[in-house]
């Protein structure tokens, strides 16, 4: 006999048994009212199945789900085993799958939905970061760090569109910038172009992260004022020296195409004094940030990000750093009532290999992705054959436009956290360390989506139940 021939079968056992209780009871005769009262009124008996059919259907639905969740289970319990890993699995009506849940595992790039939920939940989904040019008494304009992750020349966004977890990124322009100040009346700076990154720490590559990700080009130099995801130039993967004044470089590049001169060239320099603003560029929303972050796995915008909500406005000594950040994400976790046993972070992207966290808390954060403050997070997870790191995967599969979710994956660590969409949308949390190669972690992220979203719908068909 089938599996599809077994359930069938199960599901007419249960209504059955629970019809012929609703039989019984219809059976009994009903109470009329003592001679002389009033006629009484029609009744239907209490367990008369115009009054259980919820009963029926939840009955039928959690001995399916109960079914759907051993298979589940077993099935993923194979594809793990050699392998440390971690799983859960959500559906309409609960869980369906646990494994391990609690142990603390390196999340890679999974790591990133931590960093994304503590920032909508501390800045707010519209915030912006606003890069300022100032003037001051001496003559000189002061171009003043806002903490824009995503502050980019022309050249440097025709290059990541070209690619394909980028195609549909958003930046904010510095061309923008330089048309704005052209805007404000500037013709010639007889002082010089300052620039000023003091509201992060000048800290540009953390000691948790393994040397090749500079040569890699897997992140930038980071700093407040940052241009082209920190990079020495815009198509070329090697972090900038000083991110700050390759900004005030190109910018007074933009300038001088324009017909403004700055005299004094560019050097570094802090706001201060009697200062005018001339001019501003804000960057897209933090929700739009987020969703680029999630969709591409962009590392930079993590760890940008990561600083940023450790910002203290009107604070001009402290700067903002890694570790502040990290802090904060944490005690954000406490306020959203995430759990966080185990967690261990030394970054912001999931880069560093000493990072940790288990699928009871990934699982969590897909669940407040429902939630009206965090739905940038719903947004901007990968979609399997069509976005982000997942554009060019799973195409031409059952999953392809269903699968959505955050990838990770650095040397021995591999993971996938997100949506199965369908009649039952199934959550669901991956993360697998151990020695397999890059090949073999991806296959496995394959396998374990694929085992999810093989569950079968459990809903009740809507005919079990005669109408009312």
């Amino acid at each position: 006999m089938t599996r599809r021939r077994r359930a069938s079968f199960a599901l007419v056992a249960i209504a059955c048994a629970v019809g012929a209780v609703l039989f019984l009871a219809a059976a009994r005769p009903i109470r009329t009212a003592p001679s002389g009262a009033g006629a009484p009124s029609a009744r239907t008996p209490l367990w008369s199945a115009r009054r259980v059919p919820a009963l029926l259907v939840r009955t039928v639905e959690h001995a399916a789900q109960a079914r759907a969740g051993t298979a589940l289970t077993k099935k993923l319990g194979e594809i793990v085993a050699p392998v440390r890993a971690c799983v859960a699995v959500d559906g309409a009506n609960g869980s369906l799958a646990r494994i391990d849940t609690d142990l603390a595992l390196a999340p890679a790039s999974t790591l990133k939905l931590l960093t994304a939920t503590a920032a909508l939940n501390r800045l707010g989904p519209d915030h912006r970061f606003t890069t300022r040019v100032l003037a001051d008494r001496a003559g000189n304009l002061v171009l003043v760090g806002g903490g824009d992750p995503l502050l980019a020349t022309p050249e440097h966004i025709v290059y990541e569109h070209a690619r394909a977890p980028y195609r549909e990124a958003p930046f904010t322009a510095l061309t923008g910038l330089a048309e704005a100040v052209a805007a404000a009346g500037v013709h010639d700076v007889s002082g010089a172009l300052l620039v000023d990154d003091h509201v992060h720490d000048t800290l540009r590559f953390l000691p948790a992260w393994k040397p090749i990700y500079a040569q890699e080009g897997d992140v930038g130099a980071l700093g407040a004022l940052t241009v082209d995801g920190g990079h020495a130039d815009a198509r070329d993967q090697t972090p900038a020296p000083d991110p700050a004044l390759t900004t005030g470089q190109r910018l007074a590049a933009m300038l001088g195409a324009r017909g403004i001169t700055i005299t004094g060239g560019v050097r570094r320099g802090l706001a201060s004094g009697d200062l005018r603003e001339v001019a501003h560029v804000d960057s897209p929303s933090l929700s739009d940030i987020v969703g680029e972050m999630l969709t591409s796995s962009d590392n930079y915008t993590a760890e940008e990000l990561s600083r940023d909500i450790a910002v203290r406005p009107g604070s001009g000594e402290v700067p903002a750093t890694t570790e502040l950040g990290i802090r904060i994400v944490e005690d954000e976790m406490d306020v959203l009532g995430v759990p966080r046993t185990g967690l261990v972070m030394r970054d912001g992207s999931g880069l560093a290999p000493a990072d940790r966290v288990n699928c009871t808390t990934m699982l969590r954060l897909i669940e407040l992705a429902t939630e009206p403050r965090f739905a940038a997070i719903d947004r901007g997870l990968a979609v399997a054959a069509r976005t982000g790191t997942l554009a060019q995967r799973f195409v031409g599969d059952p999953l392809a436009g269903r699968l959505r979710a955050k990838t990770g994956s650095i040397a021995g660590v591999v993971g996938l956290v997100g949506v199965v969409d369908g009649p039952d949308a199934l959550r669901f949390a991956f993360l697998a360390n151990g020695d397999f190669s890059a090949g073999a972690g991806a296959q496995l992220q394959v396998e374990v989506a694929r085992a999810v979203g093989s569950v079968p719908d459990v809903r009740a068909p809507p005919d079990l139940v005669p109408p009312p």
